[in-house]
């Protein structure tokens, strides 16, 4: 049957952007916790609303906010690396 959801969905499936991360790499509770305040400090002195903020960066408006709470999917989550990646280039 030509048309079905699964056949419209398969040709609009896309591959999200995967990053490596050095292997055995840890971030510890405390630098979680710069980061998060760090992150949250050039925002507001900048005055950009989460959803811009995030924009620049790469990621969601919720992984933001998350993160400016020191809280992140893990270790070696992609948003963390994004993060990170963002606050050393400027």
């Amino acid at each position: 049957m030509s048309g079905t959801v699964a056949e419209t969905h398969a040709a609009r499936s896309v591959t999200p952007m995967q990053v490596n991360l050095a292997s055995g790499e840890t971030v510890s509770k405390q630098e979680q916790n710069a980061l998060a305040k760090r992150l949250w400090t050039l925002r507001r002195s900048r005055k950009l609303s989460q959803r811009r903020m995030a924009d620049m960066i790469g990621i969601s408006r919720t992984q933001l906010a998350h993160a400016e709470r020191g809280r992140f999917s893990g270790e070696k989550s992609q948003s963390m690396f994004q993060i990170r990646r963002f606050l050393e280039s400027i």
